[in-house]
Formats: C-alpha cells, structure tokens, sequence
C-alpha cells in the first residue's frame, strides 16, 4: 500500500453483486489504458478480468518508448503488480487477428 491509496476491493461491496459482475470482460493491449480500466473495474467487484497482450512484455509503450528517466519501469511494473493483485490475469502472446482472438459482433 505505497501512496497511502488501498489497492482492495471495498469491503463494503455487497456480497450478492448481480450477474452482470461475473461476466467475461477482455482488454485487448497491456497499454496504460488497459491496466487502468482493469485496476478500476476490479475494484468496483468485477471478477473475470483477461487482459490479452500481443508483445512478450507488458506495459505498451510506457514500456517500450518512453525513457527510463522520464518513468522508470518499475512503476509501470508497480501498476501492473497492483492489477494482479486484484485478480486481473494477463496473456502475453495473445492478438486479435482471424488467427486467435476474433470478435462476434450481435446486433
């Protein structure tokens, strides 16, 4: 708990959350925008969270492109960590394409 800010799920959540909480729900890209989405729909009580990466490493181009001196890598892995602990599972190696992850559209 670094920042003094709980990285928990509220114990105030009810514990009969309605069925839409267990849903399935995938982030395509281990990007900043996906661990936040992930780390904030965890907290609200969101059970079964995949995030789906493509590259061997996690973080996208906070990861990749910006400089170390700007921000290091382990507070992106700090992040990260933070997600995991609240149960997001990541899969590296994972992309949308007609090969593996593809999308049914209903309308």
């Amino acid at each position: 708990m670094k920042m003094n800010i709980p990285q928990i799920i509220p114990p105030s959540l009810p514990a009969d959350l309605p069925d839409s909480y267990s849903s399935k729900i995938a982030l395509i890209g281990c990007g900043p925008a996906s661990v936040s989405c992930a780390t904030f729909l965890a907290r609200l009580g969101y059970k079964d969270l995949v995030i789906f990466e493509k590259e061997a490493y996690i973080g996208g181009l906070s990861s990749s492109e910006i400089p170390q001196y700007r921000l290091p890598i382990d507070v992106v892995h700090y992040e990260i960590d933070l997600m995991r602990d609240l149960g997001v599972k990541i899969e590296n190696g994972r992309q949308l394409s007609t090969n593996d992850i593809t999308l049914e559209v209903k309308l």
